[in-house]
This record gives C-alpha cells, structure tokens and sequence, in this order.
C-alpha cells in the first residue's frame, strides 16, 4: 500500500497532498540554516497504513516478550527478574507481558495487520493466558465457542 502511494505521488491531488501534510505535520520552524520539520508518528502511521492499523502497544509487548525469551533461552540473563531490574520495570508486569512471547502465530499475526477482535486490548493481554494455541484463540475472541 506504501509503495503504490510513493509510486504515484507526483500525480497525487493537492487536495490529497494536503490532507496527507495536516495529518502527519506538527511542526515547522525555519532556521538560518536549516528547516525542522516535527511529525506525528501516530498520523504518519496512520496515513501510511491506513484506519486499520497494528494495535503499537500490543505489537511492543509481543516484541518484548519475544526479546526476552531469546535472553533467557541464549543465558543472556538468568531469571524474569534480572530483566525487570534491566528495564527499570516492575517483576509482575515482566512476567504479564512476557507470556505474549508464547502466543500462537496466527494471533500474533492477526494483531500484526490489525485484525483482532476490539475486545482484545493489551490490558487483556496482561491477564493470565493459556499455553494451549486453541484455548488462546478462543479466551482472545479468535474463535467461537
């Protein structure tokens, strides 16, 4: 989707170029030598990917759980609470998001192309999940029943 835009962005309507430049520029300020241009991040993403974008706190915590399991399983670190001493957060809310690093890959996913359910949130994510890829699917509303 990305690429189609930057492909075509010469003949894009100013009209579109417009609405594109309010969504994602916050700030301009001209300097003797140079031009600071601040940008939203949330409008770049969102005018990039579109309404239908990742859920960002939940792909981060899916990243940090994955982080993390790699330095356990390496011996990079010893223990969940050598890695919340590491990152100055508290042991409890570690081991919360690092059962994210075991979510089946469907899910992971899903939340990738921003497809989940609205239910499932990261504060959901942060409560106890089951190991089982079937009982996760259904306790996340992936699947009925």
């Amino acid at each position: 989707m990305t690429k189609r835009r930057a492909d075509h962005w010469g003949q894009t309507p100013a009209v579109e170029v417009r609405r594109f430049l309010l969504a994602v520029v916050t700030r301009i300020t001209v300097k003797d030598d140079a031009i600071e241009i601040l940008m939203s991040r949330r409008g770049l993403t969102d005018a990039l990917l579109g309404t239908d974008v990742p859920d960002l706190p939940m792909l981060k915590a899916i990243a940090r759980a994955r982080d993390w399991y790699e330095k356990l399983t390496s011996g990079e670190v010893d223990s969940l609470q050598t890695i919340a001493k590491q990152t100055s957060l508290g042991k409890r809310y570690v081991s919360r998001i690092f059962q994210c690093a075991f979510l089946a890959p469907d899910i992971v996913e899903a939340i990738l192309e921003g497809r989940q359910p609205p239910e499932l949130t990261l504060e959901r994510l942060r409560h106890p999940l089951p190991v089982s890829w079937t009982e996760q699917r259904r306790v996340l509303g992936f699947a009925k029943g």
